[in-house]
């Protein structure tokens, strides 16, 4: 057993290289996901990288998302189980939230959705004209992010699908809203798993609605820091990343490539021990 001591020793110590100069992108490549206005391959490919905070497949930590973000605080939780089981949909949250600030009283409703199924995902303006709405205004738009963990990164700004629906009884408008959404791209090249992140809100039936778009913004650039963090463009080596960890992170380096070595020098180690021990006055008896 001894002779593949060596050979263990070489395959680890060679494992352990490759996880010490590998980025830490690459290792913890999991957490990355892309954020994008569309879904398919253009997801990945258009997306902006960051690192998520939550686990979207998770329900009990969805159901669980924060229900005071800021001045907001949530007002109700809509069942949502005939909804999971039309989209087919392995998680749903549908949640209101009302703000604190004087003045705003329109409350916000959030939306987070998860599949797996791409028929979860045929098409948000479908699902409107579906309901009876008609879109009157699809444009691309961007969320500043102000949250201080943001500010020192090139990504202070998001892309974000808005749109502006109406129901209509005849010519006459009766019911206006506005909705900001963007998916989530899981980072598996395996499977395609994504998921939808809607605000939206009642605007008036008629003029201008900048007023609460911009209260829908801010209530967006809130919730992106309870769910992301900004995947740094520089991802240090793993070694790196220890180092700068400080006298625990050396102590892990050490420990990674000792162990390894210590297999390479057991079948040199272990004969001398066993030959003492032969030597030793309690065996010469």
């Amino acid at each position: 057993m001894k002779h593949y001591f060596p050979i263990i020793g070489f395959v680890s110590l060679v494992l352990v290289i490759i996880v010490l100069f590998s980025t830490t992108d690459l290792i913890f490549r999991s957490q990355v996901s892309f954020i994008s206005t569309e879904t398919g391959s253009l997801a990945s490919r258009q997306g902006t990288p960051v690192l998520t905070k939550m686990d979207f497949a998770n329900n009990e930590q969805v159901q669980a998302f924060a229900t005071s973000i800021g001045t907001w605080s949530a007002e109700v939780d809509y069942e949502a189980s005939r909804f999971e089981e039309l989209l087919n949909a392995n998680v749903l949250l549908m949640r209101a939230y009302t703000s604190g600030d004087p003045g705003i009283y329109q409350p916000v409703f959030l939306l987070i959705l998860q599949s797996s199924d791409p028929i979860s995902f045929h098409g948000v303006k479908t699902c409107y004209r579906a309901l009876g709405y008609d879109i009157d205004e699809e444009v691309l738009d961007e969320i500043e992010i102000s949250d201080a963990g943001w500010a020192e990164t090139p990504e202070t700004s998001l892309p974000v699908n808005r749109l502006i629906i109406a129901k209509r009884s005849g010519e006459t408008v009766t019911e206006r809203r506005l909705v900001l959404f963007f998916y989530i791209k899981d980072s598996s090249w395996t499977k395609d798993v994504y998921t939808l992140i809607r605000v939206s809100t009642v605007i008036p039936k008629t003029g201008s609605y900048d007023g609460i778009l911009g209260i829908a913004r801010d209530f967006m650039s809130q919730i992106i820091p309870y769910m992301f963090e900004p995947k740094t463009k520089d991802d240090p080596m793993v070694i790196v990343a220890l180092a700068r960890a400080g006298i625990g992170g050396y102590f892990l380096i050490v420990l990674m490539c000792g162990v390894p070595l210590g297999f390479f020098a057991y079948p040199w180690i272990r004969p001398r021990s066993a030959l003492n021990d032969e030597v030793s006055p309690d065996n010469q008896n």
